[in-house]
């Protein structure tokens, strides 16, 4: 019964708190799950990172910034000061392995945007270059 209500909530909007490899260094990462698919054999869920400010080292163009989307910490219970939603890159994870990882320890789920920030997240990540299309296609996103 457990197992079927964490698979449930890895869906779009969901929000965890995980540890990722794919930065530099890895680290614990506040992400939202902005689309699900399937790849052949696996389910995979479309990942953003939220982060606390926007890195010009990184994010170095106007366009990278202008696919930052604020995110204030009144509005977002499970924020701790106001932060960014970063729409200039989707990283993909295994729903079973976020399921896995939510079943083991609750607390890495920490709830959903609501569907008006799900969706101009959305419009970012339809619009963004920095994503190859046939990523965002592959998401539904395009």
């Amino acid at each position: 019964m457990r197992e079927d209500f964490c698979a449930r909530q890895v869906r779009p909007g969901a929000v965890f708190r995980l540890f990722v490899c794919n930065t530099n260094p890895p680290k614990i990462k506040i992400l939202v799950v902005i689309a699900t698919c399937n790849d052949g054999q696996y389910a995979l869920a479309g990942c953003l990172y939220i982060n606390s400010e926007i890195n010009t080292n990184c994010l170095n163009t106007p366009e990278l910034q202008a696919l930052q989307l604020p995110l204030a910490c009144a509005d977002y219970g499970f924020l701790a000061h106001d932060s960014y939603l970063d729409c200039s890159h989707i990283f993909k994870m295994s729903t079973q392995e976020i399921e896995r990882i939510f079943c083991d320890d609750g607390d890495v789920y920490l709830g959903e945007i609501p569907p008006v920030t799900l969706d101009a997240a959305k419009a970012k990540v339809a619009g963004a270059k920095s994503i190859p299309a046939k990523l965002r296609n592959q998401f539904g996103l395009l």
